[in-house]
């Protein structure tokens, strides 16, 4: 009997195409936008919400790991959240910023709220530290849909005017 497996190159072709200029954008919009709200947004914040947090055991220990494994995480997750949200975009059709911010807010509730109720209820993180994670994902989803469709995620056609 022949196996049924496909090559990895016809595999990948199921996954949809995005133009690279939008990951480029949309990784740049996502460290810009952290930049924002860790700094002068709500750097003091925080800050202050990290110190009182209980598990800042961990916020340390994270601190002394090389700053290129850190650099490097950050930028192959901003770059794989960039991707989805520009591949739900493209699947899903999203033309316009009303369906872009609908878009957005599915993922945020997906990706964002779980964290917050684990954080709130579980974990008893600070009120502050809690806020601050909403603000960011509402930015990293809803803003960077925003984005993405205003600036375009589908590739051109070849050979097309």
């Amino acid at each position: 009997m022949e196996s049924s497996r496909l090559p990895l190159s016809h595999n990948l072709n199921y996954f949809p195409a995005v133009k690279p200029s939008a990951l480029i954008l949309g990784t740049l919009f996502e460290h810009v936008s952290s930049f924002i709200v860790y700094g002068p947004l709500f750097g003091q914040t925080w800050q202050k919400a990290m110190s009182t947090d209980k598990n800042s055991e961990f916020w340390a220990s994270k601190e002394t790991k090389s700053a290129l494994t850190i650099y490097s995480s950050s930028l192959v997750s901003s770059i794989t959240q960039t991707y989805a949200i520009a591949a739900l975009i493209n699947l899903s059709g999203t033309v316009t910023y009303k369906g872009a911010a609908q878009l957005g807010a599915l993922i945020f509730m997906a990706q964002t709220i779980p964290q917050v109720v684990m954080s709130v209820v579980q974990e008893k993180r600070p009120r502050e530290l809690t806020l601050t994670r909403v603000v960011t994902g509402l930015v990293q989803t809803v803003g960077m849909s925003l984005v993405l469709v205003g600036y375009g995620t589908r590739r051109a056609l070849v050979g097309s005017d």
